[in-house]
């Protein structure tokens, strides 16, 4: 499939710094999908089980409502909402940790050629294999993309914790569940997956 680059500029606000992005952010898939308004999703890999539920039901949610999603898709209930968004029309956006891979699914193959997925890295060539630091990177990225955050998990203490207290700190509305180990985002201005799509949650 055909590659194509723009400037990482018309995609971020200024707020990363990290070493190996380029200047350029590398993408397949409609180049017209940049500039939707995107949602991110996140969530830590050791997730308990109330939440995957609740996450799973989310991704139908917003397949329900057309939402846009963008993630990084790498932890198992990002995945698993990546194949519940992938069964439906919702635009997806997925940022490997990585430079752009050269292949992919036939699920991802065919969201491409149906004009609604897009897979963009803002890597070069020499970030061949994610990391822990890029991974960190690629979801300052994504944060840095959406116009709002979602998060299905947060454990106390985690990377993903501390990359939600950053996102707060830049004023990114930020929404996740109700939760004992969430209960110290509040004070800091996340508020309830309930408030933004008013649900059971």
């Amino acid at each position: 499939m055909d590659s194509w680059s723009i400037s990482i500029d018309n995609l971020c606000k200024g707020h990363l710094s990290a070493t190996h992005l380029s200047h350029s952010v590398h993408g397949v898939g409609d180049k017209d999908l940049v500039t939707l308004e995107w949602t991110a999703f996140f969530c830590s890999v050791r997730c308990p089980g109330d939440l995957v539920l609740k996450s799973y039901d989310l991704a139908y949610r917003l397949c329900a409502e057309g939402v846009p999603v963008i993630s990084g898709f790498h932890s198992p209930v990002e995945q698993e909402v990546l194949r519940v968004l992938l069964s439906s029309d919702v635009p997806v956006c997925m940022v490997p940790a990585r430079k752009l891979p050269s292949r992919f699914s036939s699920e991802i193959k065919r969201a491409i050629s149906d004009g609604r997925f897009l897979v963009i890295s803002p890597f070069d060539d020499t970030v061949s294999r994610a990391s822990r630091g890029s991974a960190v990177t690629r979801n300052r990225f994504v944060a840095d993309v959406a116009k709002e955050i979602l998060v299905g998990y947060s454990g106390q203490d985690s990377k993903t914790s501390a990359l939600v207290e950053n996102f707060l700190q830049e004023n990114k509305p930020v929404y996740t569940f109700d939760h004992p180990e969430h209960r110290m985002l509040f004070p800091l201005g996340a508020e309830l997956i309930s408030a933004r799509f008013p649900t059971k949650y």
